[in-house]
């Protein structure tokens, strides 16, 4: 699974939520194995402030997938959602 592939999940996960531009980097960079700090330099704001983001944003998919989602376990959740989601019939709003 790639990180666009996981950005499909994550889209039909929280339905009619979205995630800030922040969270996006965040995930995506952790996706890529990033601190946070290396983070933060990237995305030029605090370390602390981006690691208070990363939190929010682990609860809000563990929320949204009834598992516990964390910056260390990610792309393994993700994989097994992706599994989950293939499995489902596609539904089409028109």
């Amino acid at each position: 699974m790639n990180i666009e592939e996981a950005l499909v999940v994550l889209d039909t996960v929280l339905k009619n939520a979205s995630l800030s531009d922040l969270q996006e980097q965040i995930f995506r960079y952790s996706w890529e194995g990033q601190k946070y700090s290396e983070i933060a330099d990237r995305v030029g704001y605090d370390t602390n402030y981006v690691k208070d983001v990363g939190s929010k944003l682990w609860k809000l998919l563990s929320n949204a997938f009834a598992e516990e989602v964390t910056k260390t376990n990610l792309q393994s959740t993700f994989r097994r959602q992706w599994q989950k989601y293939k499995q489902q019939p596609l539904i089409y709003l028109i």
